[in-house]
């Protein structure tokens, strides 16, 4: 991200995860992220609709010692 947000001048960056999935969420978390959604049965995954939560982190809320 360091490189994207110093020099690529990038705005922010998106990501996302399956619900059901904690230790994913918790890495987004970790780098700084903030949840911005959760989509409903929105991802078919082994066989049935999953809920999708996204994610963002914008340059000015980027802490580069993470």
């Amino acid at each position: 991200m360091r490189f994207g947000f110093k020099e690529k001048e990038i705005y922010g960056f998106e990501a996302g995860c399956l619900k059901e999935n904690p230790a994913s969420e918790r890495v987004l978390l970790k780098c700084g992220f903030s949840q911005e959604a959760e989509l409903k049965e929105f991802q078919w995954h082994d066989g049935k609709f999953k809920d999708r939560l996204l994610f963002r982190l914008l340059r000015s809320e980027w802490r580069e010692s993470r």
